[in-house]
């Protein structure tokens, strides 16, 4: 069986690991040392020496060099996914932890999945609380949204943190996101391309940074932004409904409702039929992102379609270390369906 050039480089100083011949902490070879002293390319060096970071035998410091892990840290190869017990049965988030459990499985890691009260993370005192101050995880991926108490809590912890879905406003904390900016304007101006001139928002809790860019865009050309357009609420069909009923409660009657994720759509779509309008007749809707199949709705919407799979290859990348520590944004695609309509159609 043929041996690939970096696979028996790798084993090489796998095995000179083995032997004691280096320390904790000690930095390791350069590229150029190793791709010299066995004659190679330093792409094949780059291989070998990425999957023994990736194994947990080396790390590498940005701007410093590689550098020799602890024998116990790499035995520590679990990836902690960490939400809010809320959301338990979410089949949004079911799907998202699929999503990391299979791009962990690729670079051989596992994942462990841990719940906490909502606004109690940093407070509690459970397994996930034991596991972060005993480092039995080697990084954390959050895939609730974080007060500025938590993200302090897992900044002080030193354990290898990255948002998924929220940006983080603290230095060393990275984030994997959707372009809210690049959505938020895609979405108004299909609409607005559309005739419609009152597009309402039903927003869930946290969203502010999709909000602020759909206010935003309306800004910009001119249209409706009335407050009474924007309605706030739980991440849940029973707060797509909410929302809904508070908008057209308050006596301006949109055109279009931009929902921004897939239950709280769910909610508007229900709310407006028991209200007796049609979509896309008498109602246009576009859903903030395309995660749910087409069964699960009344009308398969017009949605932002967002790389998901992108986001959690990217994070672990980044949580791994692999990749540099930053703030990265994925930009959406709009897919036009069955749920938007021209005013002059109508």
């Amino acid at each position: 069986m043929k041996t690939f050039k970096y696979k028996a480089i790798e084993n090489k100083l796998k095995a000179e690991l083995c032997s004691g011949e280096h320390r904790q902490g000690d930095r390791f070879y350069t590229e150029r040392h190793l791709a010299a002293r066995y004659g190679v390319s330093p792409v094949t060096v780059r291989q070998a020496m990425a999957a023994l970071v990736d194994e947990g035998w080396l790390e590498r410091r940005q701007g410093s060099g590689t550098y020799v892990c602890d024998p116990y840290q790499r035995r520590k190869e679990d990836i902690g996914v960490i939400y809010i017990d809320d959301f338990s049965g979410n089949p949004l988030l079911i799907q998202t932890i699929t999503l990391i459990i299979k791009a962990a499985n690729r670079r051989r890691r596992e994942v462990k999945i841990f719940t906490y009260r909502k606004g109690m993370l940093h407070l509690g005192k459970d397994t996930l609380n034991e596991a972060i101050a005993e480092k039995r995880v080697s990084g954390l991926l959050p895939v609730s949204r974080l007060n500025a108490e938590e993200l302090a809590y897992l900044h002080d912890s030193r354990l290898p943190t990255i948002l998924l879905f929220n940006e983080s406003p603290i230095s060393g904390i990275g984030s994997v996101i959707s372009d809210d900016g690049t959505a938020a304007s895609m979405m108004i101006e299909h609409l607005s391309s559309l005739g419609h001139s009152r597009i309402a928002l039903v927003n869930g809790l946290g969203g502010n940074a999709f909000q602020k860019a759909f206010l935003s865009c309306l800004s910009e050309r001119g249209l409706d932004c009335s407050p009474e357009l924007c309605s706030v609420q739980p991440w849940s069909e029973s707060g797509g409904r909410a929302g809904f009923r508070d908008i057209l409660a308050s006596g301006i009657r949109p055109t279009a409702v931009i929902a921004a994720d897939e239950q709280l759509a769910l909610g508007v779509m229900h709310q407006a039929a028991d209200e007796g309008l049609n979509i896309p007749g008498e109602l246009s809707l576009i859903v903030g992102s395309d995660r749910l199949p087409p069964q699960m709705y009344p009308v398969w919407p017009t949605a932002m379609d967002v790389d998901y799979e992108a986001i959690a290859e990217k994070a672990l990348d980044m949580l791994l270390g692999r990749k540099p520590v930053v703030k990265l944004t994925i930009s959406p695609r709009l897919v036009v369906r069955d749920t938007t309509m021209g005013v002059d159609r109508r």
